[in-house]
């Protein structure tokens, strides 16, 4: 109670001895004390923060308590046992308390002459045999005991032929204190010979807190999987962020070839080499190392590791295996434990060691989509079923990588973002508005392209779609038409939606369901297209214009396109027959297309030429199969359009009997 600024009265059960300061603010009543009637009061100062430590004097050879008592607030308090001799035993113990560790301890026999206390050189004997015992005051009283010249010390009566030498340094022998496990005690030692004095002689060291040389984190599993260590993006994967993973955590005991210097201070090697304190059991806590250069990526911000405390009641045997650690990021870290203030013991805190756990990769990808972007036109205003178009605006998505516990890994970057321009797989069928002159769906090809991305350092990727290509009709490739059979339809407006099925970094993958991730792209306007030409005739004199144009169907009949002003044919795309031969060679007029028109002219052949040229356009040449029609009726868009031109005046031919152009 830092506040406290009562007065106590302080008095011991016989009635001697005298007060001093020792650590506080204010003095006695009386000041000073003198008078040996083992009384005195003192007054809190603010300054106190409500703690002094003031000296007892008693030359009285006695036992005795000490009560403290505020009459004001109505409490008190009364002490342990306090034992005064004519003769005792001072231990003096190794400030270093690791188990496993020989503890350099001293004990010494004091006196007094009625004026002095003093070491008695005279208590000179080798070997005196002693008896000794411990008192855990009920703290880990399952704990292994110590010993003491390979003799154990038990938690109650106690134990005698403890021979110690007190010849080499008259009035005291050193002796040491071997532990093999951890715990908290007193020990006391007793001379019951009576060779010196009559009477036991007895003495009790301050409390002895034997905490563990270390802490070791062993055992660090993902499943099957060993934890490999890895801290590079190139490194052997343990784990996916945020699954659960294995580590058994254990109090062990001292080694000499761990601690050059003898301090109780890991110098060399790593605390899982050794053996477990099999009593251990205290709060233990498992965390990441902040500093830098501890996790990767680094720079970065590193996860959090969940579930890393061990209680107490926890532990059996000196360890404990937690089988559901999580360490929320992506690459690696550097786990450290720590345990403070073991058994209550301040600053007795223990820690294990530095271990590299890793590498660690996303459980999962999420999309977001940013923009659904729109269709594009292949000629202006409008496309040909069955022609190829891309993106007038190209849809965006977020990919985020996320652990098992749905939340983003920011550490997804640099070198351990390994998303690239082809991680993301899309698909689109059919048009999901427009029905085929069949009523089934208009199916729709479409091919995806890479994808421009980038790295946002921050546990997402942002990725626009690529010149991923579009067609209503079949897949590549293409042979002899690229139109399916019920495609003749009015116009209408696209609906496609290509849908999101699966994001890959080529270590995870991740499917979605139907209907999971679906784009809707803002559509373009489609048309049923054809290339139609028309026989033309005319005298030998004079130059002949045919009319090649295209057009759509509307719905009830084909109207020309006047909108087609991107349909080019080349004059190596006509295959032009003449006869008789080298009669006329056409070429085209419009290249190209004006207004939906093409045509192509026949120069004149001179006064006499008389003949005809049968004309194809090879639209696979032109790389227009989308122009293609039926014009065989046999239900498949596969044919090129066919005129005839026809200089002067021609009988025909005399094996033919009849011919007829068929179009529509």
């Amino acid at each position: 109670l830092t506040s406290y600024t009562g007065t106590i009265n302080i008095s011991t059960s016989t009635g001697n001895g005298n007060w001093s300061i020792n650590d506080a603010d204010n003095v006695t009543n009386p000041n000073p004390d003198n008078d040996d009637n083992g009384a005195v009061d003192y007054t809190y100062l603010l300054s106190d923060a409500g703690l002094i430590i003031l000296d007892l004097s008693n030359t009285h050879a006695e036992t005795l308590t000490i009560t403290v008592a505020d009459a004001v607030a109505g409490v008190s308090s009364t002490s342990v046992v306090i034992g005064y001799a004519d003769n005792v035993f001072i231990i003096t113990e190794d400030p270093v308390q690791v188990a496993g560790r020989p503890q350099a301890m001293n004990i010494a026999m004091w006196t007094n002459d009625g004026a002095d206390c003093f070491i008695d050189t005279n208590y000179n004997y080798n070997p005196q045999n002693l008896e000794a015992s411990i008192d855990r005051g009920g703290v880990l009283t399952g704990a292994n005991d110590p010993s003491i010249a390979a003799v154990t010390i038990p938690d109650g009566p106690a134990v005698g032929a403890i021979a110690l030498d007190f010849s080499l340094t008259p009035g005291q022998a050193d002796f040491v204190l071997d532990t093999n496990d951890v715990g908290q005690y007193t020990l006391t030692i007793n001379d019951t010979t009576n060779i010196h004095s009559a009477g036991v002689i007895t003495g009790s060291s301050a409390v002895l807190t034997v905490r563990p040389f270390g802490i070791a984190v062993t055992g660090i599993m993902a499943g099957a999987t060993p934890n490999p260590g890895g801290t590079l993006p190139a490194d052997l994967v343990f784990t996916s962020a945020g699954s659960n993973f294995e580590a058994t955590v254990a109090g062990v005991l001292w080694s000499a070839a761990d601690d050059g210097n003898n301090d109780g201070v890991l110098d060399t090697g790593v605390y899982a080499n050794n053996a477990v304190a099999p009593s251990y059991a205290w709060d233990t806590t498992l965390g990441v190392s902040p500093v830098a250069a501890s996790y990767t990526p680094s720079p970065g911000t590193p996860g959090v590791l969940n579930n890393a405390t061990v209680l107490l009641a926890e532990f059996g045997g000196g360890s404990f295996t937690v089988t559901d650690l999580q360490y929320t990021e992506v690459g690696s870290f550097t786990l450290v434990s720590l345990a403070t203030n073991f058994l209550g013991e301040p600053a007795a805190d223990i820690v294990g060691d530095a271990i590299v756990v890793g590498r660690f990769i996303p459980e999962r990808f999420a999309v977001t989509i940013n923009s659904s972007g729109a269709l594009g036109e292949s000629c202006g205003v409008f496309t040909y079923i069955g022609e190829d178009f891309n993106y007038g605006t190209a849809p965006t998505i977020t990919v985020t990588a996320q652990n098992a516990l749905a939340a983003t890994t920011a550490q997804y970057r640099d070198g351990f973002a390994k998303l690239g321009d082809s991680s993301v797989s899309a698909d689109a069928s059919q048009d999901d508005t427009t029905a085929g002159s069949d009523t089934n769906p208009l199916l729709v090809s479409y091919t995806a392209a890479v994808m421009p991305y980038t790295v946002n350092n921050d546990g997402t990727v942002s990725y626009t779609f690529g010149a991923d290509t579009y067609r209503y009709g079949p897949d590549a490739p293409l042979t002899t038409f690229s139109k399916a059979a019920n495609s003749q339809v009015a116009p209408f407006v696209a609906d496609i939606n290509p849908e999101i099925s699966a994001v890959s970094d080529g270590e995870v993958t991740t499917s979605y369901a139907a209907g999971t991730y679906v784009l809707d792209p803002t559509g373009n306007n489609l048309r049923f297209g054809r290339l139609r030409m028309d026989n033309v005739f005319g005298p030998e004199l004079n130059p002949l214009l045919m009319p090649v144009f295209t057009e759509f169907w509307n719905g009830t009949s084909f109207q020309k396109n006047i909108l087609d002003t991107c349909t080019t044919i080349a004059n190596a795309d006509l295959v032009a027959v003449a006869t008789p031969p080298g009669l006329s060679v056409p070429v085209v007029v419009n290249a190209p297309a004006s207004a939906g028109d093409v045509n192509l002219s026949f120069p004149s052949p001179g006064a006499g030429n008389d003949g005809f040229i049968d004309t194809v356009v090879d639209l696979n040449s032109a790389a227009h199969l989308w122009l293609r029609f039926d014009w065989d009726g046999d239900g498949v868009f596969d044919n090129d359009p066919f005129a005839q031109a026809t200089f002067g005046i021609f009988d025909g031919n005399p094996v033919q009997i009849y011919i007829q152009q068929i179009y529509e």
